[in-house]
């Protein structure tokens, strides 16, 4: 578990800053937000049940492949839609940088694999 990443409402950006951020919040989906979707769209019911519903699904998700817990053909299934999706994440990127902070501190426990 890490509880540096609990789960995401994305309220927490809102209240920031001044007007300027809170526009500039209300433009650009969490990113979570968006991981998430694919996760629920990717996912069969069985798989989404393993997830732990204390985090958010995607992170749920890293850990369990991090912790080789989910069959690789499902985690490449939702790997696969994250690859689709890059336009759209690139963009969430470039409008707000601590969404691309909180991608790499999702996928992080991913580049840890034994060998």
């Amino acid at each position: 578990q890490n509880p540096s990443l609990p789960r995401s409402d994305g309220a927490d950006d809102a209240a920031e800053g001044g007007e300027d951020s809170e526009a500039k919040v209300l433009m650009v989906q969490p990113i979570t937000k968006v991981l998430n979707g694919i996760v629920a769209n990717s996912l069969d019911q069985r798989e989404q049940r393993l997830l732990d519903p204390n985090k958010d699904p995607i992170v749920s998700l890293v850990d369990r492949l991090a912790a080789s817990k989910i069959d690789v053909e499902y985690a490449c299934q939702v790997l696969e839609s994250v690859l689709a999706q890059c336009e759209e994440l690139v963009s969430s990127f470039v409008s707000s940088p601590k969404e691309f902070w909180r991608m790499f501190a999702i996928f992080s426990p991913g580049l840890n694999f034994p060998e």
